[in-house]
């Protein structure tokens, strides 16, 4: 186990993946000394409702597309969609474990997903298994005193500086803030449906992908 490693872990529907994503990744791999970041498209996410459009597979294929200028730093990873059915992200960090020290897996997630963070499924054992990265988002906001963190995660709050959060299970949250693309996936597909430009929203590879297989026709 080479415990110099510090690996990132980004999960998500992708639907489709947009330069506000890889924005996100690639700042906080310089913020936080990544050496690598696990690009994870989920097969269903747990708390959104049933994904219509692309199958696992374009999904999948955009990603590829949209991260290979960076193939130092991000790596595609199947996991969850080989492993099929809702994708559990305690499940994919257990799968990260037998390879990697919970000191050494950092979970990357947006400030509107921090805020529903109790509603995951064993919140509190990902919060013992690995550490996590809170990044900004258009309309959400980090969080200002302990008071602010959602449901009973505040009271795992050991020390928070208004940056990084010491948790009683040994494992830290850390809040970075973005030059953030406001874009979201949900207004890419609306604008994909009527024939809008998304040039500054997509890289152009997926944007051709996109053209080429009539996806969200």
């Amino acid at each position: 186990m080479a415990m110099h490693r510090k690996i990132g872990i980004f999960g998500g529907s992708f639907n489709p993946i947009h330069l506000g994503h890889v924005n996100s990744m690639i700042t906080v791999a310089e913020q936080v000394g990544l050496t690598t970041i696990k690009v994870v498209p989920a097969a269903q996410a747990p708390l959104r409702q049933k994904m219509e459009g692309p199958n696992p597979e374009a999904r999948a294929e955009m990603v590829k597309l949209a991260i290979q200028d960076y193939p130092e730093v991000l790596e595609f990873d199947d996991i969850e969609l080989r492993r099929q059915g809702i994708s559990y992200t305690i499940d994919t960090v257990n799968s990260y474990l037998q390879n990697y020290s919970s000191e050494q897996l950092y979970l990357i997630i947006g400030a509107d997903q921090f805020e529903i963070f109790d509603k995951w499924l064993k919140y509190g054992e990902l919060l013992a298994k690995v550490n996590l990265i809170v990044t900004t988002r258009p309309g959400s906001f980090l969080p200002l005193a302990k008071e602010d963190f959602p449901g009973k995660i505040a009271n795992m709050v050991v020390e928070f500086d208004g940056e990084t959060a010491m948790l009683n299970t040994g494992r830290v949250i850390q809040f970075i803030r973005l030059e953030d693309y406001n874009v979201s996936a949900t207004e890419i597909r609306k604008r994909l449906r009527t024939n809008k430009s998304t040039a500054d929203q997509l890289d152009a590879r997926v944007e051709k992908f996109i053209e080429a297989h009539k996806l969200y026709n």
